[in-house]
């Protein structure tokens, strides 16, 4: 895939969007350092906190210069007459794992992807309490980088030309591990689960798969963060039966596919599109290429 954007262009994409990401976690730090969550219901009873506001309107903020269209989940969605022709355009989360941060266990994340020609591009998550983000560009590659402190103390007197500055993409990169990581050649085949979402059908699915590999071993783990295991090598695959929708999945993806795994629909194992009429994904499976596992319609 070659995407619409010249390649110097999307570098730019790329280093704004991480530069929206630290902005957004910032944000969500201030509020997750209280200890207080103020939780309230959308109108579909899921959960959605102040820290998803702000992040969503820190991220609109950042990216609004690129003038492209943005949409998020806690945004207006375009109805798809409106939006069936786009073949640029941002999608975002700007709290993924939202349980998480109202548990306060530090499995949340804020993901931006670019998406063009209904492929997403550019991916970046940033996983605030942990100090991590991992970014990736088609054809550059997927990275990650740690020890990062999102704090900044005065939003209103922030340098954040600075900021700006210290998140371009090739001084990013510079300091930052290509994925995947060197393979600890004694881990044993790994799954990442959902904390949140254990449908039986993956207990079931997982026993067969533990058959097959009988040292395996089940990694549980909110928000996009699964993604990013697949991605650095820790874990070898990432079965989500449960639903998903197309911004929980966009910006893990771009990192997952720049990193040599696939995201595969998982009855057909066939690549997963975006900007579809209905945003809901299918079934995932997010694996490393040669992985064998059984299908998903065996025993179920």
């Amino acid at each position: 895939m070659a995407g619409i954007l010249e390649e110097g262009v999307r570098l730019e994409m790329v280093s704004q969007a991480i530069y929206a990401a630290w902005v957004a976690s910032a944000r969500v730090m201030r509020l997750y350092r209280t200890g207080r969550v103020d939780v309230s219901l959308k109108s579909d009873a899921t959960p959605v906190t102040e820290a998803d506001r702000q992040s969503d309107k820190a991220i609109r903020e950042c990216l609004a210069m690129t003038m492209i269209p943005l949409f998020s989940e806690e945004g207006r969605v375009p109805a798809y007459e409106e939006r069936r022709d786009w073949d640029l355009f941002w999608m975002v989360d700007p709290v993924d794992g939202t349980k998480e941060f109202i548990n306060l266990n530090g499995e949340f994340t804020v993901n931006i992807a670019l998406i063009e020609d209904n492929k997403p591009t550019v991916g970046v998550i940033a996983a605030p309490d942990k100090g991590l983000l991992y970014f990736s560009v088609l054809g550059r590659g997927a990275f990650r980088h740690e020890g990062i402190d999102f704090t900044i103390a005065n939003f209103d007197s922030y340098d954040y030309v600075a900021l700006r500055k210290r998140c371009d993409y090739e001084r990013f990169r510079s300091t930052s591990q290509k994925l995947p990581l060197p393979r600890d050649k004694d881990r044993p085949f790994t799954v990442v689960r959902s904390r949140s979402h254990r449908a039986p059908e993956l207990i079931d699915y997982l026993a067969r798969v533990q058959r097959m590999y009988p040292n395996m071993r089940e990694e549980i783990c909110g928000s996009s963060l699964k993604f990013c295991l697949v991605a650095e090598g820790s874990a070898d695959c990432y079965p989500r039966i449960s639903l998903t929708s197309e911004w929980d999945t966009a910006a893990g993806q771009a990192i997952v596919e720049e990193a040599g795994r696939k995201v595969l629909d998982f009855a057909t194992r066939k690549p997963i599109f975006y900007n579809k009429e209905s945003l809901e994904n299918p079934s995932l499976l997010v694996c490393e290429p040669d992985v064998k596992l059984p299908d998903l319609s065996e025993g179920v």
